[in-house]
């Protein structure tokens, strides 16, 4: 991802390839990163897993601190109501 720019830009200071090849070299080398990162989330990424870490994390973690956790990873819920006392 540090090459292709570098390169282009070597290429483009010594008059080797003009702005729009440039624009053309850096685009293609950010979406070669950006794309697979996208085709690998959504196709590779395992459902029992997240599940089995999620229900570690609950484990260890105290009912305020879950709600929280759940927030970020789901959908909205109401914060638990604090102990009277």
């Amino acid at each position: 991802m540090t090459f292709g720019p570098i390169a282009a830009l070597l290429g483009l200071d010594r008059h080797l390839i003009d702005e729009v090849q440039y624009a053309e070299l850096v685009t293609v080398v950010i979406l070669s990163a950006f794309i697979p990162t996208i085709v690998a989330q959504q196709f590779f990424q395992s459902k029992v897993a997240i599940g089995a870490e999620m229900a570690e994390e609950e484990e260890a973690l105290g009912e305020g601190d879950v709600w929280i956790l759940r927030r970020r990873k789901g959908p909205r819920q109401t914060p638990p109501t604090p102990p009277s006392g």
